[in-house]
């Protein structure tokens, strides 16, 4: 059975989503490059919603998880609603 994202690794999926939402794209890996345009295209759509999902098979998620990604909604919702969890 799969553990929950630890604290390293949902700081980093944090991270990859700030990236996306500010367009920092030449952070992401090299395999993101195939998808920018489509993504860029996205991003400029108004009302888009970013989605982001811990893919595990355990039952719940870490209390620093819940909090990170909490916290990267309340920074990402400020103006208007852009994230979700």
């Amino acid at each position: 059975m799969g553990k929950s994202p630890d604290m390293g690794d949902n700081k980093k999926f944090c991270a990859g989503i700030r990236d996306l939402v500010h367009k920092r794209f030449q952070k992401l890996n090299s395999s993101f490059s195939r998808l920018q345009q489509d993504v860029e295209d996205a991003l400029d759509k108004n009302g888009v919603t970013i989605v982001g999902c811990h893919i595990y098979l355990d039952g719940s998620l870490g209390s620093h998880v819940v909090n990170d990604l909490n916290q990267l909604k309340d920074e990402l919702n400020k103006v208007d609603p852009r994230f979700e969890w």
